[in-house]
């Protein structure tokens, strides 16, 4: 089928679509102006069954817990800065962060795709990521009170969950869905529908628990790998 005829016939369909929309919905559409569009909540937050508000530092409570360990598609320095720093230990596996250090597909990284990609991330990622973060945090990461696992091998992660506990473990909340650790991703005012599931003192801290430790497991070797990036970035900004 030739282009001119697809885009005709897409044509024709977005006309069908519109033409069952009321003419002043559609104004409120293309200008934005229908406020109860414009005060939908898109962020669901369930807590035990039950659809509530929360803060993202309400979800995030550094006060009631004191450890944070989490698995994400991307997370952001500022993130991590405002809400997580505080934690008295903080481990995050990021999946696949905003500059993609792994590959797509899954495939295994061959000697020199690793070396050009990781070139990439000092002369261009880390120096950014090194603008973001506070001071504290850095200090944090080279103390090792912070630490961050990016997987470079054969591994592809899109999970999105975060485990929060007190010293004795008498208080545990699990926290999964859809969002990643950003505040684009909690933030209800802006158009971006996120599922949010938590559950305090759940059976399901201790499975979440284990899988977590054998995804830190099985990327040890990247231990120190952000670490080791950073240390040259701040080497490069100075």
């Amino acid at each position: 089928m030739a282009l001119s005829s697809t885009n005709n016939l897409a044509c024709d369909a977005v006309d069908l679509i519109m033409s069952d929309i009321d003419e002043s919905i559609q104004l409120d559409l293309m200008m934005g102006a229908d406020q109860s569009i414009k005060s939908i909540n898109t962020t669901n937050i369930i807590v035990d069954g039950k659809q509530t508000d929360m803060s993202i530092s309400e979800l995030f409570d550094n006060k009631k817990f004191s450890h944070f360990a989490g698995v994400t598609y991307s997370c952001s320095p500022k993130f991590i800065n405002k809400y997580l720093n505080a934690f008295d230990t903080l481990k995050i596996v990021i999946g696949i962060n905003e500059d993609t250090l792994q590959t797509a597909n899954g495939n295994v990284l061959s000697q020199m795709q690793l070396k050009r990609q990781l070139i990439d991330i000092v002369n261009d990622t880390m120096p950014k990521m090194m603008s973001s973060l506070s001071s504290e945090a850095i200090n944090r990461l080279s103390n090792d009170e912070i630490e961050l696992l990016v997987p470079t091998t054969s591994f592809t992660i899109h999970s999105k969950f975060y485990l929060l506990w007190n010293d004795d473990i008498t208080q545990t909340r699990v926290i999964f869905g859809s969002a990643n650790l950003s505040d684009t991703a909690f933030n209800s005012n802006i158009r971006q529908f996120e599922d949010v599931l938590v559950f305090d003192n759940s059976d399901y801290f201790n499975l979440y628990q284990t899988k977590i430790l054998l995804m830190r497991l099985s990327f040890q070797n990247q231990k120190n790998l952000l670490m080791i990036l950073l240390i040259i970035s701040m080497k490069k900004m100075n």
